[in-house]
């Protein structure tokens, strides 16, 4: 899996211990570790543009929209406590996103 390689290649480079969550379930489970916890951590938010995006039955929004909002609001939190946070977005994030940034970390 990409983000496992991803995982793994922070471990190796950096030397420190990294969780990896993806979806909105993260928001409740280390979503809380970091927002709650020691200012120690380094956040990487990755993200993409909802190609299936679906609309919500009876609502002005799409399932996108409220995974976004999602986002934007655990970002801002995170900045709020002085959190030491980046987003990256790609267009796709697909397999091959995931790889590159990979490798970029591995060149840097």
């Amino acid at each position: 899996d990409a983000f496992v390689a991803l995982r793994r290649r922070i471990v190796e480079q950096y030397q420190i211990a990294t969780t990896l969550g993806y979806g909105p379930c993260f928001l409740h489970s280390t979503g809380q570790l970091h927002k709650g916890g020691p200012n120690i951590g380094l956040y990487l938010q990755i993200t993409a543009d909802h190609h299936d995006d679906l609309p919500i039955p009876k609502k002005p929004y799409t399932f996108g929209m409220l995974a976004d909002a999602q986002v934007l609001g655990d970002f801002e939190s995170l900045e709020s406590l002085k959190r030491a946070v980046i987003r990256i977005h790609f267009a796709r994030g697909d397999k091959e996103d995931i790889l590159r940034l990979t490798y970029g970390l591995k060149q840097g």
